[in-house]
């Protein structure tokens, strides 16, 4: 799928000498023509460094050319620049820009003035010139779609300081700018920090009190880390495992001889020729390609080190080679071989976009089961390091490891110990019986309602608990009740047969709700509302951190100059996920020219 931002935003490899938002001294519609003669070398490689920086595509030197291959706007054909108007300069891009961002902008504030309901999830962080950083998006159901949630990017906006009042405020102010109406706002989504999430004085908190109805909600991706990182951080060794990993990739990380050797031995040896990656303490799961490059290459780092050591060339190598080749680092890294896929699994299900919130629960329990499983049996990988074992100690990838009695116990402690403690710590921050609002909306996906025995109650705990959080009314307010707890109730009942008579699917909360909401719309009103909640549930906020992603792919640290303004812009356009045949350029052309007179385009069809 093209989008726009597939030719419309600066190449992110070209480097900048100047700001992008620094407007030129000349006026756009007046820069000489320079197709008649030669501009002489100076202004001819500015031309292509501005090309380089801004047009993706070196075909489209300017929108008409653009167009004219895209066929995206049959208005714009009809338009035609004079000898005095080229449109390839800066300025020309950013009004370019700006047109876009107008029309995504709008549609996007057409769209949640139609909501119902509104997520909003938001994160902070630092930019490459050190400013920080507010990301906000915000998840909901437009009026007269097909009931299909969507996520958008709403403000990258600029904050003095990360404490809990000014990402307050800045929420805010964003909502009302927005045209957002705070009584839509239904949940708030972070990634779980005290400044976030602290009951008394946080972010949440104090949304809460402009909104009685709003819910809390963790991210559960992180949720998921910090069970990891914490059943590690209580066993001493795996936080010395997590040390080594990082010298090793420091080692390397400036020494493109040290890497280039290294290479050299993978190639005799026929390990995989793998980068050493380096591992974040509060990003555990990207620590798995971090040990896969170990795995697949100790060996080659042995024999590495070994020859470092042998040449005398420091202390340094002496004691990673020592650390390299301990039992228990062998034996932790074929452990982790066998654990991390199981847990990274269910980390890239949780960072998935549309999530189903009754999905949730049942995969906690199949990753408990497997790692209950591991806790009584070897996996692939501890088979394999079993297998190398001998009466003499470890015999692997031709080096000889000391193996004593008290190492391999030491080892097992280590690996019963890890496995029971990611297990606990996954039971008590997702516990099966758990009694929240989220907990209670899962129970609409219906899942597995074929095989329930007693239909009648299956569900009635969870629908009590929703009609005692939105079937009543807030004694603060005189607001309506959001449902009608008696209707709810009735329609919960006649639900659930015509779901197992009509064989509905139940594998996918959207799929089901999407049919619910074409078929039998008028029959479940109050249903509705909760199936809606229970689609825009800001369940992650992985949304958040692509949003980072993309700001460092925009302001980079050639382009450190870039205002907030222009990189809202081109986040918004770059973060726009509508294929380029579907965009309506001809309210970008009329966003473009309305801003000023066009000297150059003598006429139009509109």
């Amino acid at each position: 799928m093209k989008r726009i931002s597939d030719f419309f935003l600066p190449n992110s490899n070209a480097k900048k000498s100047k700001s992008p938002d620094k407007e030129p001294t000349k006026n756009v519609d007046s820069v000489p023509c320079t197709s008649q003669s030669d501009p002489g070398p100076s202004e001819s490689s500015q031309r292509r460094e501005f090309q380089g920086k801004w047009l993706k595509d070196d075909r489209f030197k300017n929108w008409l050319i653009f167009d004219d291959d895209k066929k995206c706007c049959p208005d714009i054909l009809t338009l035609h620049s004079g000898d005095n108007a080229t449109y390839v300069s800066e300025r020309a891009a950013e009004e370019f820009q700006d047109a876009l961002n107008h029309v995504i902008e709008n549609g996007m504030k057409q769209k949640l003035a139609s909501a119902r309901a509104i997520s909003l999830m938001c994160d902070e962080s630092d930019d490459v010139s050190v400013q920080k950083k507010l990301v906000i998006f915000a998840r909901f159901i437009p009026e007269c779609t097909d009931f299909q949630p969507e996520t958008h990017f709403i403000e990258n906006d600029t904050i003095d300081k990360g404490d809990a009042e000014t990402v307050y405020q800045s929420l805010k102010s964003v909502v009302s700018a927005k045209g957002m109406d705070v009584s839509n706002v239904m949940f708030f989504g972070s990634d779980g920090a005290a400044v976030m999430t602290g009951k008394k004085s946080g972010v949440s908190a104090r949304l809460s009190s402009d909104q009685p109805l709003i819910v809390n909600i963790h991210c559960v991706a992180h949720k998921l880390a910090l069970c990891t990182s914490q059943a590690a951080e209580s066993i001493p060794y795996l936080k010395k495992y997590k040390e080594i990993l990082t010298n090793i990739f420091y080692h390397f990380k400036h020494s493109s001889l040290r890497t280039a050797n290294l290479s050299k031995i993978e190639s005799v040896l026929n390990d995989k020729q793998l980068k050493i990656k380096e591992i974040h303490s509060v990003r555990w799961f990207a620590f798995y390609s971090a040990l896969e490059a170990i795995f697949h290459t100790w060996g080659s780092l042995v024999t590495y080190f070994e020859q470092e050591k042998q040449a005398e060339k420091g202390g340094t190598a002496k004691g990673i080679h020592s650390q390299l080749t301990q039992f228990e680092f062998v034996g932790v890294t074929y452990l982790f071989m066998d654990i991390m896929p199981i847990l990274t699994k269910l980390s890239l299900s949780f960072q998935k976009q549309d999530i189903d919130i009754s999905l949730v629960q049942p995969l906690i329990q199949s990753t408990i089961s497997q790692l209950e499983h591991l806790k009584q049996n070897n996996g692939h990988y501890m088979q394999l390091f079993n297998t190398a074992l001998t009466e003499n100690g470890l015999d692997l990838r031709d080096h000889s490891i000391s193996a004593s009695k008290n190492k391999q116990k030491h080892l097992s402690n280590i690996r019963s110990d890890f496995i029971q403690k990611i297990i606990a710590q996954l039971n008590v921050r997702f516990p099966q019986e758990d009694t929240s609002v989220i907990s209670a909306l899962a129970v609409l996906g219906l899942r597995g309602i074929s095989f329930v025995q007693n239909i009648p109650d299956h569900g009635k705990n969870e629908i009590n608990k929703l009609c005692d959080f939105y079937g009543s009314s807030n004694n603060d307010t005189d607001s309506e009740p959001y449902i009608d707890s008696n209707q709810l109730r009735i329609e919960w009942e006649i639900l659930k047969p015509l779901v197992i008579q009509q064989r509905y699917p139940t594998d996918n909360i959207y799929n089901l709700w999407k049919l619910i909401f074409m078929y039998h719309k008028e029959m479940f009103p109050n249903l509705l509302k909760l199936a809606e909640l229970a689609l825009i549930a800001p369940l992650q906020t992985a949304d958040c951190e692509r949003g980072f992603s993309t700001q460092n792919d925009i302001k980079s640290s050639d382009r450190n100059r870039l205002s907030s303004n222009r990189l809202n812009k081109l986040m918004r356009i770059s973060l726009h996920k509508v294929d380029i045949a579907d965009f309506d350029f001809d309210k970008a052309v009329d966003a473009w020219l309305s801003v000023k007179n066009r000297r150059a385009f003598s006429s139009t069809s509109t």
